[in-house]
């Protein structure tokens, strides 16, 4: 071991990689494991995966999915490679989504995290119900799926499923 001290924590991490690791220590507390996988990349290069089109080749008998609010809303939308570069939340959408379930317009949004701190926690829950229905069309119907959207802080903003 090193006596030097240990570096000051970095800062600047993305929206994206707080969540993600956010996610990953809530769902290993919430079924001690990952059930499947679905590529996320983060700044560094690192891809952890999460591997849903194997899911509806081979079903499973539990699906869990958990992200950020970016990456779940891509979900919700209908895109199933959710790496930052490959799709983009449609704001529109997020915009009549958010008007649907009667909460303040969105459309000046910049993120789906600052349409979600407009809005308030109901839009995190119908992000997060979409995003099953987007799941359920997508998988076996005998398939139990999860969907947990998860801040920068590990704390679940909504849950859909179980």
């Amino acid at each position: 071991m090193s006596n030097t001290p240990d570096p000051p924590l970095k800062r600047g991490w993305t929206t994206g990689a707080c969540a993600t690791a956010a996610t990953r220590a809530v769902l290993q507390g919430l079924w001690g494991e990952f059930q499947t996988t679905i590529a996320v990349a983060l700044p560094r290069g690192e891809t952890p995966e999460f591997v849903v089109g194997e899911v509806a080749i081979n079903p499973v008998e539990r699906l869990t999915i958990g992200g950020g609010i970016g990456k779940i809303t891509k979900l919700a939308q209908g895109a199933m490679d959710l790496r930052s570069g490959r799709t983009q939340v449609d704001f529109v959408a997020l915009n009549v989504l958010a008007q649907g379930e009667g909460l303040p317009d969105v459309s000046r949004a910049n993120t789906a995290l600052e349409a979600a701190n407009i809005a308030g926690p109901a839009l995190s829950m119908a992000i997060d119900g979409q995003a099953l229905v987007s799941l359920k069309d997508f998988l076996a119907d005998s398939t139990v799926i999860d969907i947990v959207v998860i801040d920068r802080a590990g704390k679940i903003l909504a849950r859909a499923g179980h």
